[in-house]
């Protein structure tokens, strides 16, 4: 018997949920308010948080419905209730309630979503008709600086979890009417709003088109996290080829460099593309410093980079196969320290990197920078025991310490996790073919990197291809006067 295929039967299912979904939005809405009352709450499943009341105003009876808690009460009483009653003798009309949005509703299906989307349903009696009043409040928090991308100058707000909130953020920053919003919906389950953001006349036309049709393709039950729709956008290498912020600023500088941002509902991180590896290695706070300070910053984070990935791979290197290539006072104090340990020094190595990755991600459960400290705190507690005990040696520590430490200084969180992968990657290359395998592995990876594009940009770009003018806002960041123009990615410049 022929094997089912789970994706093509995930697939067809999703195929006839849209075919069901598209039938059931011509289901009209009896002209019975009460029987379409009842039909609304039995699509629901009855649920206790909805609120359906019947009120009289003057010879007319009203129905309203919304759900409890992602509505405004103040303003359902102010700018609907309030107005019914100065308008006794008049049937209910958009012209009658000063909502600001307000739509008829004819079907079933379009009440029922309406009420889903925070909406408040009024329906009038006499006449059968209903409307959609936009006086929705879901519960979110305030606006607030990110934690993983605070700035000691410079703004200290932040995106939310609604991305209505977060466009009214960005739009403080761009006040330009070519500003471009362009949303859909993804998820059939969870029905999420996803905004495409661009600059008109900067962003490449065929950017928009690749990020659209890749939306348009993507096939999901339900999506409650941007990084579902980050992986649709990126492909399934392991580099990351999208870039998360949280921050408004960082967002409206990348749309005049030419980006697109996508924007998801229910998540803070908007997603940019696209993306090149100096992307992923700048901070916002580098554009808040004197250009001396925030080049000098910049170089450190290259520098703690190239460490946190092939400082291990070094310290096996020479102490295994080439031993020549350090001075012999070093290599004879390093190889004394290991007299006692019963481990070789690749598995000795290996073993302290899997217990500091262990604590780290320990720590990452931990709220705020305490767990910074237990990871920090927790490798030396732990690298201390082992030493006394003889299990590893001191240089070892002080190695696999400093790889983790250098870590940090790397801005985004994907690309810290391919440095841990390819520390990982060259410790065997190191142990079997020492330096010579740690450059071998260095030129695979760089290969990899100069071939790969996003969305048209080479990733490795202005650096490779090298663009005349365009390391000075890379490794380095020059003054605002030497930078004639920014480093851009699509059409437009700064």
């Amino acid at each position: 018997m022929k094997g089912i295929d789970i994706e093509e039967l995930s697939g067809a299912l999703d195929v006839l949920a849209n075919e069901l979904n598209a039938f059931l939005r011509h289901d009209p809405l009896p002209r019975s308010v009460s029987d379409a009352c009842a039909k609304i709450l039995e699509r629901l499943g009855h649920p206790p948080d909805v609120v359906c009341r019947q009120f009289s105003v003057g010879s007319h009876s009203y129905w309203v419905l919304f759900f409890a808690g992602s509505t405004d009460d103040a303003l359902i009483s102010q700018g609907i209730l309030y107005p019914l009653l100065a308008h006794a003798d008049d049937t209910l009309n958009p012209t009658t309630v000063p909502i600001g949005q307000v739509r008829s509703v004819t079907t079933l299906t379009d009440a029922v979503q309406q009420l889903l989307a925070h909406q408040a349903l009024v329906a009038d009696q006499t006449s059968g008709r209903w409307w959609a009043f936009d006086v929705g409040q879901p519960p979110t928090r305030s606006v607030s600086e990110p934690s993983n991308a605070k700035v000691v100058h410079g703004p200290h707000d932040g995106f939310v979890e609604q991305w209505v909130i977060n466009l009214a953020l960005l739009r403080q920053y761009l006040q330009t009417p070519y500003l471009r919003v362009e949303t859909l919906t993804v998820g059939f389950w969870t029905q999420t709003t996803v905004a495409v953001i661009y600059l008109e006349g900067l962003a490449e036309g065929k950017v928009v088109s690749q990020v659209h049709a890749k939306l348009s393709q993507t096939s999901l039950r339900g999506l409650v996290d941007s990084s579902r729709i980050a992986m649709a956008l990126g492909g399934p290498w392991v580099i990351p080829t999208v870039q998360y912020s949280e921050r408004p600023d960082q967002v409206a500088a990348a749309l005049i460099q030419g980006r697109v941002a996508i924007m998801m509902d229910k998540s803070p991180s908007v997603l940019l593309v696209p993306t090149r590896f100096t992307d992923l290695m700048s901070r916002p706070g580098d554009y808040y410093q004197l250009p001396l300070t925030g080049s000098l910053t910049r170089f450190l984070r290259y520098i703690g980079t190239i460490a946190a990935t092939t400082l291990p791979a070094v310290y096996v290197a020479a102490l295994t196969v080439n031993p020549s290539f350090i001075p012999l006072s070093l290599y004879l104090t390093t190889v004394r320290t290991r007299l006692a340990i019963p481990f070789p020094v690749v598995i000795e190595t290996v073993m302290m990197l899997v217990v500091v990755d262990i604590v780290q991600e320990a720590g990452l459960i931990m709220p705020g920078a305490l767990g910074q400290t237990v990871t920090i705190f927790g490798t030396l507690i732990l690298g201390d025991a082992a030493i006394k005990s003889g299990i590893v040696s001191a240089p070892t520590l002080i190695t696999v310490t400093l790889a983790m430490l250098t870590q940090f200084l790397i801005p985004d969180a994907n690309l810290m996790s391919v440095t841990r992968l390819i520390r990982y990657a060259l410790l065997p290359l190191a142990a079997v073919f020492g330096f010579t395998g740690i450059v071998s592995g260095w030129m695979l990876l760089l290969g990899l990197g100069v071939g790969l594009e996003s969305y048209g940009t080479p990733y490795f770009s202005p650096l490779a291809p090298l663009r005349p003018g365009g390391w000075r806002d890379t490794v380095v960041r020059m003054p605002r006067q030497k930078r004639k123009r920014a480093p851009f990615i699509g059409r437009g410049a700064l």
